[in-house]
């Protein structure tokens, strides 16, 4: 549609959004009097938002935008994670000071505009901590999870110290979900989720899981995969 019509929807759907902020506010307030005579599930739901309790994860990928949830955040009193963040680098600072964590989304991709540098996504996790900011990454997709690993170490690989990498997927992304005393890294009273690599956890080349431990049990890492390769190794052996 024309520019005109996609900033009139866009102004519409700001409108709608804004006034859905103010009636979880004026229903929040009711309870808190007590003056609440029927419970709606939709403004119960916001009630952890608007205390902070728990946080908004907001999608946001080009500079105009992330300022904008930004300012957003701000104007509601709410707590937000960054999600996407291509652009975010650019604004670290701004980020930082808010101190918004941000979860970064297909690192592994071509620069989001001509004019950024051509190795830009693979050091934004390195930009982003080395501003201060709590980073993690992230992939679109439960097919593509198994290629997370890969990220972390291209991060690694982009000047990223390899220990830091790590925690991209691990420690860091239970901090900024809010379940870092259960799990994220090897501590006594922790889950005992665990891996055991023959290579590099990070590297695609070396990589080979042969152990996995969630909450101390092990998992059986067999798949149909697997048992076509035995096969057809003993068939052609013979």
């Amino acid at each position: 549609p024309p520019r005109e019509e996609q900033e009139k929807r866009l102004k519409e759907r700001m409108m709608q959004i804004e006034c859905a902020m103010r009636d979880a506010k004026a229903y929040s307030q009711a309870k808190a009097a007590g003056k609440i005579i029927k419970t709606d599930l939709r403004w119960e739901a916001m009630i952890p938002v608007l205390d902070s309790t728990k946080a908004v994860w907001i999608e946001a990928n080009t500079e105009k935008d992330i300022r904008t949830v930004i300012e957003f955040a701000l104007r509601h009193k709410i707590r937000m994670v960054l999600v996407g963040g291509a652009d975010a680098w650019l604004l670290s600072d701004l980020l930082r000071q808010y101190q918004i964590p941000v979860v970064l989304q297909k690192t592994q991709r071509l620069p989001r505009t001509e004019d950024d540098p051509i190795d830009q996504p693979f050091r934004a996790p390195m930009i982003l901590h080395n501003a201060g900011l709590l980073t993690c990454l992230s992939m679109d997709n439960f097919w593509n999870y198994r290629n997370l690993p890969f990220q972390a170490g291209q991060a690694a690989a982009a000047g990223l110290d390899k220990e830091v990498a790590l925690q991209l997927v691990t420690l860091n992304t239970a901090k900024i979900l809010g379940i870092e005393k259960r799990t994220g890294s090897i501590e006594v009273g922790k889950d005992a989720n665990l891996l055991v690599s023959a290579g590099d956890l990070l590297d695609m080349r070396t990589s080979k899981v042969e152990l996995a431990f969630i909450q101390g049990r092990q998992i059986d890492l067999n798949n149909k995969q697997k048992d076509l390769n035995a096969r057809y190794l003993e068939r052609y052996a013979r």
